[in-house]
């Protein structure tokens, strides 16, 4: 077995978080599991449930409440890769996997002075060319989660060679899952639900309008905001949003629900999932809606048009404009036959390309390669020798 040791800047849980602990879960049973996180969220948090998985965790410093971009942050990462660095001098793992570009980041000092082996996911679209050049020297692999991803990274100055797609994954439930739950209020109305971080790229506001428009047509139609500004740099948008929320015209037809790291019984009360950003990196809440069988309405961009194929798997709207997606909800709930098709074959296409033990196989392929090529490395000096 050998030790592969997890880094991950932020302690609470969020899309990136929920990908490392499905992967953990995947790979302790082949793998000696460590990892460095921020261990001062109390219950719920990510050092809590990678613990509760047999992964030993190390205590990194809080991440900032601030940009990570602002001046403010620069003592907060040199103190965090020393922090990194005494880490991996303690675990030896045979293979360092950041969790993102930031935690790359700070992995960077570990890898130049103990020449460990660095995997990268690249999970987000963000424009850091300078890293990206520099982890694309650096690092053995960097994993993007879509080709969208992929594409970006290239444009960063990344060898392709050295960026391979692996798509998120998602524990598939079982049928049971997929009963109506017997504590829905209503059982007669149409639930639109947003589920995610309330930040402003997803776009949050477009749901909103697009529902307020809806709740003309659709009298039996009711609609959950479920999520919040978990990592707490976006408390004025936040604000504003649910301002907005409370003087809109449909605002008795609105439950805002906060963020939900188990949403297994919120499921069985949703009939369609609206994802409005436009530039959204893959969608995880997007592949775990259709493993519900959970229609969904997505902006044709990104990973959403990588994930869904339009009138086939769901339906894409070309823009995340708030007229677009009224009318993509109008006739979700107007066609019982065309919700019930979509679902069923998004459910399938799940099956085939997007669960969990998919997504870490190929994790595992990439550790196998690695592993490889040292020993075909360690050969080459013998023979040089």
């Amino acid at each position: 077995m050998g030790c592969i040791l997890f880094v991950n800047l932020e302690g609470r849980i969020s899309g990136a978080e929920k990908g490392l602990l499905q992967l953990t879960r995947q790979l302790r049973d082949e793998y000696i599991l460590k990892a460095a996180c921020p261990c001062r969220h109390g219950r719920s948090g990510l050092c809590e449930e990678l613990q509760s998985v047999g992964v030993e965790v190390f205590n990194l410093p809080d991440a900032p409440r601030h940009s990570y971009r602002s001046v403010k942050s620069v003592s907060y990462f040199i103190r965090t890769c020393f922090c990194t660095l005494v880490i991996v001098f303690k675990v030896r793992p045979e293979i360092i996997h950041a969790n993102n570009f930031r935690s790359a980041l700070v992995t960077m000092p570990a890898v130049l002075l103990t020449r460990k082996r660095l995997v990268v996911h690249a999970r987000d679209l963000m424009g850091f060319k300078l890293l990206a050049r520099l982890l694309g020297l650096l690092c053995y692999k960097i994993i993007a989660i879509s080709g969208c991803i992929k594409e970006f990274i290239i444009k960063q100055g990344v060898n392709p060679d050295k960026i391979r797609v692996v798509y998120n994954g998602t524990q598939v439930p079982g049928k049971t899952s997929f009963l109506q739950s017997p504590n829905r209020v209503d059982k007669g109305t149409f639930v639109f639900a947003q589920i995610g971080q309330l930040v402003p790229w997803k776009n949050n506001i477009a749901f909103v309008k697009a529902a307020t428009q809806a709740a003309s047509t659709l009298s039996e139609a009711r609609f959950y905001l479920i999520g919040e500004d978990i990592f707490g740099r976006n408390h004025k948008y936040q604000d504003e949003l649910q301002q907005y929320i409370r003087h809109c015209s449909a605002v008795e037809r609105f439950s805002i629900i906060g963020w939900q790291n188990n949403l297994k019984e919120l499921w069985k009360q949703i009939d369609c999932l609206v994802h409005t950003a436009g530039k959204e990196p893959f969608g995880r809440i997007i592949i775990e809606a259709m493993a519900h069988r959970v229609p969904v309405i997505a902006v044709d961009s990104c990973g959403p048009g990588e994930i869904i194929e339009h009138d086939s798997t769901g339906i894409l709207v070309p823009t995340g404009s708030p007229e677009e997606i009224c009318r993509a909800m109008i006739r979700i709930k107007s066609d019982s036959k065309l919700a019930s098709r979509l679902a069923c074959a998004a459910y399938k296409k799940v099956l085939r390309f997007f669960t969990a033990e998919k997504a870490a196989e190929q994790v595992k392929e990439i550790y196998r390669e690695l592993k490889l090529r040292e020993k075909e490395m360690v050969g080459v000096k013998c023979v040089l020798y």
